[in-house]
Parts: structure tokens; C-alpha cells; sequence
């Protein structure tokens, strides 16, 4: 069990159509994901009491309003009590036309022994 909120590269990354945003917690915390485009707005939020352990959620590049973003790179941070971690991404568009339902949730990854 890490001593800190550990953050894992995002996989995959650059994306298309979804992506992997991985974190462990050393105790029991409130946990909140944002995502940042390049100017700083923020896109997204989710946010979930986590257990201690292996985390992951999934992000389908879309906003808060369900509607997909443009290729790009983005930014995500994950605040766990008072520590912050952050991290880049790069999504790749295939149709930008397309859009896409709302995806961004935590869930705990299972370990294996």
C-alpha cells in the first residue's frame, strides 16, 4: 500500500475512444477527478468516497454536458484529502460528429495475489 496518493500513467494514451486514469490511496479519502483543456477550462468532474487500495476511471473525452471534445490535449488532476496529482492527455478524434453518452466514474480496480 503506498504511504502517498500514487498516481499511474493514463493508458491508453494518446486516446480514441476512451481512456484509463489510474490512482492508489493509502487510507480511505473523498476523491475528485477534474479534467482541464489547454486554456484551463475545466471539462469534466466526477468525484466518490474511495476505499484505500487500486483505482481507476474511465474517461470518453467528453464534458460535463455528455457532448464529445475535440482532439487535443488535456489535463486531469485527482485530489484525495490534501494531496493533488496531475497528469496530460491526448485524444485522438476519429468522427467528430459522433456523440458520445457520459463515461466518467470511479470504480476500484481488483488486485490480483
Amino acid at each position: 500500500m503506498p504511504d502517498e496518493l500514487t498516481l499511474l500513467p493514463a493508458y491508453p494514451n494518446p486516446f480514441n475512444p476512451e481512456t484509463r486514469l489510474r490512482f492508489s490511496l493509502p487510507k480511505s479519502a473523498d476523491v475528485t477527478i477534474q479534467i482541464f483543456d489547454v486554456t484551463g477550462r475545466k471539462i469534466n468532474t466526477a468525484g466518490a468516497a474511495s476505499e484505500a487500495g487500486a483505482h481507476e476511471i474511465r474517461w470518453n473525452a467528453t464534458n460535463e454536458s455528455g457532448a464529445a471534445v475535440s482532439s487535443g490535449i488535456y489535463f486531469y488532476s485527482i485530489r484525495a484529502n490534501a494531496q493533488i496529482k496531475s497528469g496530460k492527455l491526448g485524444t485522438i478524434a476519429i468522427n467528430q460528429w459522433r456523440t458520445v453518452p457520459m463515461c466518467l466514474m470511479l470504480k476500484p480496480i481488483s488486485r490480483q495475489s
